[in-house]
């Protein structure tokens, strides 16, 4: 419930993804599980475009799991008509 509540605080007060998620992972306590889970909103809220470019490319196989979400949306958009 902590780390929900830590989640929707940062959310709701978000001005931007990277200030946001730097914010979720200077918490104390629990920072990978809030991280993630504040990651993932605002992903979907900001976009892939919204994070900083030196973060990506310190991601393993980013290319790769860009493709797949390609593919994943691709798959989506055909059956969504």
């Amino acid at each position: 419930v902590s780390t929900l509540e830590a989640v929707f605080l940062l959310f709701l007060n978000a001005k931007d993804y990277n200030n946001t998620i730097l914010k979720a992972i200077n918490l104390s306590d629990d920072t990978d599980t809030v991280g993630a889970i504040t990651e993932g909103l605002l992903g979907i809220y900001y976009g892939i475009d919204s994070t900083r470019e030196s973060w990506k490319k310190q991601l393993k196989r980013y290319n790769y799991r860009v493709s797949l979400c390609d593919k994943f949306n691709k798959l989506i958009n055909h059956y969504n008509y």
